[in-house]
């Protein structure tokens, strides 16, 4: 909940398609239908009926330039568009993370998360296998390429990717994710808003930014791309405060205020958390064939 607001409606990426299966009497009257003969009646029994979403490639559309989208007030590389997805296309990603079963949860004090592929090694490693397809295509993949965004990477796409659901109240410390990934995240934020806090490391370069103002602050709508690369991968640290209600909302402090899509919304200088789900986008440098990781093990 935020400040009162009218109802949007996105763009609609999918249509709805009725399937009929018919099942006739005789062959026959299969044959009055092939021969488009009228003269001899037929009865079908409708046997099953399935309505299901067909996505339909091309309906939503990314900026052809990622300039466009550049958070100007950072001092570095990163980049927001505020309708990457359409609300049909949030839907759907919804559904196929909140009816994984239970046990790809991994329950953490302050979040839980899935882990997809799988986690990686404790050498850091990726172990060779593909992400779902719900995941990428048709709707994810296709615009990171449009945008380039993982053309320099080692893989030239993400190979892994965290779902974190925040409850209101839930959030992370200020940290890294470090030097297993290539220097970019791309963050599909889904479910609801949530405000990221960016801090400058400490003298010593170890700090957590525990206990200190951020520096930076970006406010993440529902259905959002969020990417963060070079420096502000590198040499920032990010975490989600736990709160139940983000505040200081306004241009001077939210460094994407004109990038969003309702900045209306948060005039009121407050968001009310809802459960917000997000999916990040990396692309591990190490990585390791199944095959290879047995006859490592194998050989200890």
């Amino acid at each position: 909940m935020s400040c009162p607001q009218m109802s949007v409606t996105g763009h609609q990426s999918i249509v709805m398609e009725l399937t009929l299966r018919i099942t006739y009497h005789s062959s026959a009257k299969w044959a009055a239908i092939a021969s488009h003969r009228d003269d001899m009646p037929f009865i079908g029994i409708i046997t099953s009926l399935t309505i299901h979403p067909v996505w339909v490639p091309g309906l939503r559309s990314t900026p052809a330039d990622l300039e466009t989208a550049r958070i100007k007030s950072l001092p570095d590389d990163g980049f927001y568009i505020a309708d990457f997805i359409s609300e049909d296309e949030e839907e759907f990603l919804l559904r196929k993370i909140t009816t994984a079963p239970l046990p790809r949860w991994t329950h953490l004090a302050h979040r839980r998360l899935q882990t997809w592929p799988s986690a990686l090694t404790k050498s850091n490693a990726l172990i060779s296998s593909p992400l779902p397809s719900w995941l990428v295509s048709p709707i994810i993949t296709p615009r990171f390429d449009s945008l380039g965004l993982f053309a320099d990477a080692p893989h030239h796409a993400p190979n892994h990717v965290l779902v974190n659901e925040y409850r209101p109240g839930q959030g992370i410390m200020p940290h890294e994710d470090g030097a297993a990934y290539y220097p970019l995240v791309a963050t599909v934020s889904l479910g609801a808003p949530i405000v990221l806090d960016l801090y400058e490391r400490s003298e010593d370069g170890k700090g957590s930014g525990h206990g200190r103002r951020p520096v930076y602050r970006i406010l993440q709508e529902r259905r959002s791309l969020l990417v963060t690369t070079k420096s502000i991968y590198t040499d920032f640290l990010h975490g989600i405060a736990e709160t139940t209600r983000d505040e200081g909302l306004g241009a001077e402090s939210i460094c994407n205020w004109d990038l969003l899509r309702e900045p209306d919304r948060y005039e009121c200088g407050w968001l009310e958390r809802e459960t917000r789900i997000s999916l990040t986008y990396r692309d591990v440098l190490k990585v390791a064939s199944l095959g290879n990781t047995m006859k490592f093990l194998g050989s200890r």
